[in-house]
C-alpha cells in the first residue's frame, strides 16, 4: 500500500511541476510538445530525488506515444506503448535503449497469446552501466538473481556450445631477457643469432669463446641440429621480466555460451549468444565485469497440468473474469511476473565489480546447504571436518 501511495504522490508532484514549470517536492517534469491527436509527447525530461536526497535520477525520451487497438481473437492486443531514445541516469547506474515497446493484451491466457503475463516488453539496443557492484539497482539485482538461480537450480533445455578460460597477466615471467647493447640504444649486438644456426667464424665466435672463459655462457651453445640455445650476455645478469610489467598483475575470467535455454519455476530463459568477462587487477584492487547477450528472451510457460487440463471456452472466460481482480493486485506486488521480456541485444557493464558481490557465490552456498539438509548431513560438521583435514595435511607437508 505504501508503494502505491508513493507512486501517486510522485505522479501528482510531476504533474504540478509540469503546469507550474517549477520544481515540486524535488521533482520536475518538462515536455517540449504535447500532441493530443497523436497521443504523443515529445522531448520528455523528468528529474527527481528520492530517499531523502541520497538517490537522484534523470529520465529523458525523445518521443513517447500510445496506440489503442481493437482486440481480436488472433491478436488480442488493446494497447501499445512506445518510447524512443530513452536515457535514464541515476546515482547508481545508467540505462539506455533506442526503443522501448510494450504491448498490452486482453485476457492473454484465455486467447492463448501468453501463459499469463499481460505485457510483452521489447528493449532494443539495451545498455546498462552500473558504477559499483555494491550499489546494484534493484531491477538489475532481481534479474541477476533469477538468472543465477535458473543456472544453479533450473533445468538446462539446450546448450549448443559452452566454454570458459582463465588468463593471468603480469604473473608469468619470460624465460630469457632480450639482449641489447650496454649503451641502451636498442640494437642487438649479435643480429646473426636470428638465423637459427651457429656461425662458424667471425666476431660472434670470438665473443662466445670469451663468454666461456668468463663462465657466463651455458656449457652447450647449440643442439644436434645446430639451433641456438639460450645464451647469456657475458657482462650482465639475466633478469626475468614480465610481458606487461609486475605492476599490472591481473586475472581475466571469460565464459561464453551459444544456444542456451534454461527452465526455472515456469520461466524459460533463452539466449542465442552470451559472452562475459571478469577482470580483476590485484595491484589496484579493482575489478570490472562485462556481459553481452543477443536474442534474449524471458518468457513464462504454462505448467504441465495447465496443458493437460481441457475446459470449455465459456468456463475459461468466467475464470478469467473472476481472476482479474487478483491479477491486478499481483501486478502491484510482483510487477515482473506479469511481463514477457525480449531484448535483441544487451550490454551490461560494471565499472567496479567485487567478487563477493556476485550473486553466484551466495546462491551457490545456499544451494549446497539445501542439498546437505535434504541429505540429512550437518553442513557445520562437514565444514569442520574439511578444515581439520586441510590443517592436518598442511602439518604433514611441513614435517616432511
Amino acid at each position: 500500500m505504501s508503494l502505491v501511495l508513493d507512486v501517486l504522490f510522485f505522479a501528482a508532484a510531476a504533474l504540478f511541476s509540469l503546469f507550474l514549470r517549477c520544481q515540486i517536492a524535488k521533482h520536475k517534469l518538462s515536455i517540449r510538445r504535447i500532441a493530443l491527436l497523436e497521443l504523443a509527447l515529445y522531448d520528455v525530461h523528468y528529474a527527481g530525488t528520492l530517499y531523502e536526497g541520497t538517490y537522484q535520477f534523470d529520465f529523458n525520451a525523445s518521443c513517447v506515444y500510445i496506440r489503442f487497438h481493437w482486440p481480436r481473437r488472433p491478436n488480442p492486443k488493446w494497447m501499445t506503448f512506445t518510447a524512443k531514445d530513452v536515457l535514464y541516469k541515476s546515482s547508481t547506474a545508467d540505462l539506455s535503449t533506442s526503443t522501448l515497446s510494450t504491448e498490452a493484451w486482453f485476457f492473454p491466457k484465455l486467447f492463448g497469446q501468453t501463459a499469463g503475463p499481460w505485457l510483452n516488453v521489447t528493449l532494443a539496443d539495451f545498455r546498462i552501466r552500473v558504477f559499483g557492484s555494491d550499489r546494484t539497482p534493484y531491477c538489475v539485482k532481481r534479474l541477476r538473481a533469477n538468472l543465477v538461480g535458473a543456472v544453479l537450480d533450473g533445468e538446462v533445455l539446450q546448450c549448443d556450445d559452452f566454454g570458459s578460460s582463465i588468463r593471468f597477466a603480469g604473473i608469468t615471467e619470460s624465460a630469457v631477457e632480450s639482449e641489447r647493447d650496454p649503451d641502451g640504444d636498442g640494437v642487438d649486438e649479435h643480429p646473426e643469432r636470428s638465423s637459427g644456426t651457429v656461425p662458424q667464424d667471425g666476431p660472434y665466435e670470438e665473443h662466445v669463446a670469451q663468454a666461456k672463459v668468463n663462465g657466463a655462457a651455458h656449457d652447450s651453445l647449440a643442439d644436434n641440429d645446430g639451433h641456438i640455445k639460450t645464451i647469456r650476455h657475458p657482462m650482465k645478469e639475466l633478469h626475468p621480466v614480465s610481458s606487461i610489467g609486475r605492476e599490472q598483475d591481473e586475472v581475466r575470467i571469460s565464459a561464453y555460451a551459444r544456444g542456451l535455454a534454461l527452465n526455472s519455476e515456469g520461466r524459460v530463459y533463452r539466449f542465442e549468444t552470451v559472452d562475459a568477462q571478469l577482470r580483476r587487477n590485484w595491484t589496484a584492487n579493482r575489478g570490472s565485469f562485462v556481459m553481452i547477450a543477443r536474442e534474449s528472451r524471458w518468457v513464462k510457460v504454462p505448467w504441465s497440468y495447465e496443458i493437460q487440463a481441457t475446459t470449455s471456452f465459456w468456463t475459461q472466460l468466467l475464470s478469467s473474469v473472476l481472476q482479474f481482480p487478483f491479477d491486478l493486485v499481483h501486478v502491484f506486488n510482483y510487477p515482473m511476473s506479469t511481463v514477457n521480456l525480449y531484448i535483441p541485444r544487451a550490454d551490461i557493464t560494471f565499472d567496479n565489480f567485487r567478487i563477493r558481490d556476485a550473486e553466484l557465490i551466495p546462491q551457490s552456498i545456499s544451494l549446497v546447504e539445501e542439498k546437505l539438509v535434504k541429505s540429512n548431513v550437518e553442513w557445520q560438521d562437514l565444514f569442520t571436518d574439511v578444515l581439520a583435514n586441510v590443517m592436518i595435511g598442511y602439518c604433514r607437508c611441513k614435517a616432511c
